[in-house]
């Protein structure tokens, strides 16, 4: 019969979490750089598959991010001596995807907007068609007119 471990104690489960820091710092870090030039690129390349290119490696970078700081805090047990320590990298790991909000925010103001010159134009089409009926009960505002 095995026996769970006992689980560590929290000073433990901080060293744990800082050790692997110390072993990713140099990895973490070139990563960083090479993240800071994919941003630079994103913002000075124009041909649309690059962009494509720079955006998917972008995020891959991101969730590479994310991923190591989820298995720092992980390993210190989610403690808030960890997240008081760490608060700086929580703001930096939200900013790319705060820049996704704004992005789903912008594509929902430019559906808005096609949804308003519809109806401007419906509703401008009714107000042509509200005149004088015509024979037929035809609208010269729709397409095609009135028929003789």
């Amino acid at each position: 019969m095995s026996h769970a471990a006992p689980p560590e104690e929290p000073a433990e489960q901080l060293r744990a979490a800082e050790a692997l820091a110390a072993r990713l710092d140099r990895p973490m870090g070139f990563l960083g750089i090479l993240f800071l030039f994919v941003v630079l690129g994103q913002l000075l390349v124009t041909d649309p598959g690059w962009s494509r290119a720079l955006t998917v490696l972008g995020w891959v970078f991101w969730g590479i991010f994310v991923a190591e700081f989820g298995l720092r805090a992980y390993l210190a047990g989610f403690q808030a001596s960890f997240w008081r320590h760490n608060w700086w990298q929580v703001l930096f790991l939200l900013l790319p995807f705060l820049r996704f909000v704004r992005a789903l925010q912008a594509l929902r103001l430019v559906r808005l907007a096609r949804l308003s010159r519809l109806a401007r134009a419906g509703a401008s089409s009714r107000r042509a068609c509200a005149g004088p009926a015509r024979p037929g009960g035809c609208c010269p505002a729709a397409s095609g007119g009135c028929r003789p």
